[in-house]
């Protein structure tokens, strides 16, 4: 066994962790069948990817209902890949239940503008959100009960390259 491989699995997600890029620690899985699922831990990962979606999805359902420090999504799509609001409001409800840190979501040059929906509850343990929308629309959503817990913990709200925000229905 490797000096890094005896290493606790605390101390691996904490290294993991640092990497961020999702990539480059889910290919940790080919070292050996203990880093097969290290990986899943890991405190923070940052997702940069081409095909929307696809890798995104990969990684979050592998990491089930572990929660996270930190989360970064970066949508680059490239040549007709377009992405849609679904996923996007997908990944923003995963924030809502597993990310106790900070959130960012980035769209590079999304095709049509994205609506995306922020959720009115549930994101009580996120930090702080940043979103770079790429020319598209926000709408805040209305809670589901006035005892809705709300962004308690939230310290920051960025949202960039925003064509309009509509209101709550």
């Amino acid at each position: 066994m490797d000096r890094i491989s005896a290493l606790p699995d605390e101390l691996l997600h904490i290294i993991l962790g640092l990497v961020g890029d999702a990539l480059a620690v889910t290919r940790t899985a080919a070292l050996s069948r203990r880093w097969r699922h290290v990986w899943v831990h890991a405190k923070s990962l940052t997702i940069d990817a081409a095909a929307p979606g696809r890798f995104v999805d990969w990684v979050l359902s592998r990491r089930a209902d572990q929660d996270m420090g930190s989360l970064q999504i970066r949508i680059s799509p490239r040549g007709r890949a377009r992405t849609s609001p679904e996923p996007a409001n997908g990944w923003l409800r995963y924030a809502a239940r597993r990310v106790v840190g900070p959130f960012a979501l980035r769209f590079r040059d999304s095709g049509a503008p994205l609506a995306v929906e922020l959720p009115a509850a549930g994101l009580a343990r996120t930090t702080s959100i940043e979103m770079d929308l790429s020319n598209g629309t926000l709408r805040l959503l209305p809670p589901a009960s006035a005892a809705a817990a709300a962004y308690e913990s939230l310290t920051a709200l960025l949202v960039t390259n925003l064509i309009k925000a509509s209101p709550r229905p």
